[in-house]
């Protein structure tokens, strides 16, 4: 009988994971494990591959290269879920001839219906991502330091939104429809929004989205604010939009006002009051004033945050 030796380093901590930041397995927990948190509707296959994502992730603090398997058995199970919702839509796996279609078809036909039409660049996007992962070139390893934990995230999202069923799906793709046609008639350059009970002057809404929030469906906006001293500022730091889940909203010409996620009043209004607009033009002109690495920074620094910040709340609050 051949005896088990087990080597200790297999249950000890990466200190790889130093570099991140990262000092105790609770510290790992809350900044890298991405839960699955799926609801009723999926199907429960996805539910249980996707526990082994779970699995690598958490065994990545002891060997952090797991990071990279967790992420890529991610990858592998996107197939899965396109094949069940082609299935659930009817829509064949094969051609007539007998031949399987390739993933890049299904996708098409699925997001060739109204209601899944916005997925179509992410899916396209993890698509390429799985064919990257089923061939890798030499250091391949890319772990958490590209943003996974976002991407995991994205595809939690991405699944819970096939699989909603159809009253709550109606429900999203109407809303999204109204609010986009609201903001794009807004008759204004900037806007004040109240949030936490404090004022801000906003250059534009980066991004929204509407997700469904327990009975409900729920706002998430990302806003650029306008900056004081801008020049001094993001000569030396980058900044940071605003983000904000509403619920309980009502959207009219010219205004947004509900209530945040923290139970305070929420108002999004346009403005042209002229002692702002003296502001926003102060702030337009310091940006033009930058070096053009600084403001070519701040620029896509922000637009980049916007879009993780729209994954992280849709994440946290969607399916409760």
């Amino acid at each position: 009988m051949i005896k088990c030796q087990i080597d200790q380093k297999w249950f000890e901590f990466d200190s790889a994971w130093e570099s991140l930041s990262v000092s105790s397995l609770e510290i790992f927990y809350d900044k890298f494990f991405i839960k699955g948190k799926f609801h009723s509707n999926v199907p429960q296959r996805i539910i249980d591959e996707y526990e082994t994502v779970e699995y690598l992730m958490f065994f990545a603090y002891n060997h952090i290269e797991l990071y990279n398997e967790a992420f890529n058995k991610c990858m592998r199970l996107l197939e899965v879920v396109v094949k069940l919702k082609a299935k659930e839509l009817q829509i064949n796996l094969k051609f007539v001839n007998g031949r399987e279609k390739n993933l890049n078809l299904l996708i098409k036909e699925i997001c060739s219906t109204q209601n899944y039409s916005s997925l179509q660049v992410e899916l396209d996007w993890f698509r390429k991502l799985r064919n990257m992962e089923m061939h890798p070139g030499e250091g391949s390893f890319l772990g958490p330091f590209l943003n996974h934990t976002s991407k995991l995230k994205l595809f939690v999202n991405i699944v819970n939104f096939l699989f909603i069923d159809e009253q709550k799906l109606n429900a999203l793709t109407n809303t999204e429809f109204s609010l986009k046609k609201i903001i794009k008639s807004f008759d204004s350059s900037y806007f004040t929004a109240l949030i936490d009970n404090k004022k801000y002057l906003i250059k534009r809404i980066i991004n929204h989205k509407v997700i469904y929030n327990k009975y409900d469906t729920s706002l998430i906006f990302i806003l650029e604010p306008i900056l004081t001293d801008t020049f001094e500022f993001v000569s030396k730091h980058v900044g940071n939009p605003i983000r904000v889940l509403i619920t309980n909203y009502t959207v009219e010409y010219n205004k947004i006002i509900g209530t945040n996620a923290n139970g305070s009043h929420f108002e999004l209004l346009t403005d042209n009051k002229k002692e702002n607009i003296i502001v926003v033009n102060t702030f337009e002109n310091d940006l033009r004033r930058l070096e053009d690495r600084n403001r070519i920074n701040y620029e896509m620094h922000i637009d980049h945050k916007a879009l993780l910040d729209i994954i992280d709340l849709t994440y946290i609050h969607s399916y409760d």
